[in-house]
């Protein structure tokens, strides 16, 4: 028995050893299956690396146009807004070099004989430095038309009164002054309406002079509207109201006498 024992002892150690080194040495079933799955996984780790790869330069892409986008948007909310706020200021006027216009005038003055309100036709061209103002006029309770020309470089008025058959013609020296303001140095008020017309309003105090200017132009073709001025030294308020204007250059003839009422020009007399 003991004999038989021992062989089945060493059978079995054997077997043992023998399975224990068939665990450590692979077999070429396990051979063969390590050399073809070992391609797979380095497939397989090649394409998670592309993958991973592509989504962090995509989420770059990604990141930097939204960051692009979000500066364009900025950019277009900054320009927006410039836009606004210059639109909201609009360009200044101009006083034209030459225009033809109906003019109502009225005014606060002291005196209550030019107080009622005065229509005229003005006439004015920068190129000859000339004004001319027609329209009714009333003296000692009669009704005349008057035609005052302001012949600036001689600085002389001539002024001519026609009714029925009869002119009389007086000459002095320009001693009223004709608003022609420097717009460029107007600031701003805001819009408004002025004739029942929109209109932007232009806003001037004169210190030196004592005199507070507005001006009114149309939002629409930028023509002179309204001219308003309080001389404060004069305790005198005037209005200018545009009923219509013509910028156009003026015909010279409009500026001159016809010479045989010119002849008969006298100086005005003193009252």
């Amino acid at each position: 028995r003991s004999g038989h024992r021992g062989e089945a002892t060493l059978v079995c150690v054997s077997t043992r050893k023998e399975l224990r080194r068939g665990e450590r040495t692979p077999t070429k079933q396990n051979r063969d299956k390590k050399f073809h799955t070992s391609p797979t996984n380095n497939y397989k780790n090649s394409r998670e690396r592309t993958f991973i790869s592509f989504f962090f330069f995509f989420s770059s892409v990604t990141l930097y146009y939204k960051t692009m986008k979000s500066f364009a948007i900025l950019l277009v909310l900054v320009a927006v807004f410039a836009a606004t706020a210059l639109a909201q200021t609009p360009a200044k006027p101009k006083w034209p070099s030459a225009f033809s216009a109906s003019v109502l005038r009225t005014t606060s003055s002291p005196d209550p004989r030019d107080r009622a309100p005065r229509f005229s036709r003005w006439f004015w061209d920068a190129s000859q430095n000339k004004d001319r103002f027609d329209g009714p006029v009333r003296i000692l309770g009669e009704v005349y038309f008057a035609e005052v020309i302001f012949d600036h470089p001689r600085q002389t008025e001539y002024t001519v009164f026609y009714q029925n058959e009869v002119a009389i013609c007086l000459t002095r020296r320009i001693n009223s002054t004709i608003p022609k303001p420097n717009l460029e140095i107007f600031d701003f008020a805001g819009k408004s309406i002025a004739d029942w017309e929109p209109a932007y309003h232009w806003i001037f105090n004169d210190r030196a002079n004592g005199i507070f200017y507005q001006v009114y132009d149309s939002q629409k073709t930028r023509d002179i509207l309204r001219i308003d001025f309080d001389d404060q030294r004069r305790q005198v308020a005037e209005t200018w109201t545009f009923m219509e204007i013509d910028v156009v250059p003026q015909d010279p003839a409009l500026f001159q006498l016809p010479s045989f009422i010119l002849q008969q020009c006298s100086p005005w007399p003193t009252m």
